[in-house]
């Protein structure tokens, strides 16, 4: 599967099971398998390409690239983010994995206090 350049990040959770993957993004080439509750980012404005060896039950969560700007500029006090967030697949996040099962879980049963959550993120 190829991906196009999409100008936010893509977080990407495996629910269930484990599934072989190979991707290619940032000029690099990897394979890992990913475990149930890994994640694998894409930063903004990369496009890349995966294969997964089987069927795979993932949830997909684009968080706005202004987000993160926002956070790296009140983090590090300056004007201008000058960090540069990499590529990973089928690492170990529990704050993230956290962050997509609350985006999933408030879509799935929505309630008014979770739309100040979700709204900052596009799905």
């Amino acid at each position: 599967m190829n991906c196009m350049r999409f100008g936010d990040y893509l977080v990407v959770s495996a629910v269930e099971r484990h599934n072989g993957l190979h991707w290619q993004v940032q000029g690099k080439s990897e394979t890992q398998m990913a475990l149930a509750g890994s994640i694998s980012v894409v930063p903004g404005g990369e496009g890349f390409s995966l294969d997964a060896e089987s069927e795979t039950n993932t949830a997909h969560v684009y968080i706005r690239r202004a987000l993160i700007d926002d956070v790296i500029v009140e983090s590090m006090r300056t004007d201008s983010p000058a960090l540069y967030v990499e590529a990973c697949l089928a690492a170990r996040d529990p704050l993230l994995e956290q962050l997509i099962l609350a985006c999933v879980a408030a879509l799935k049963h929505p309630i008014p206090s979770t739309s100040l959550y979700i709204d900052k993120l596009a799905w």
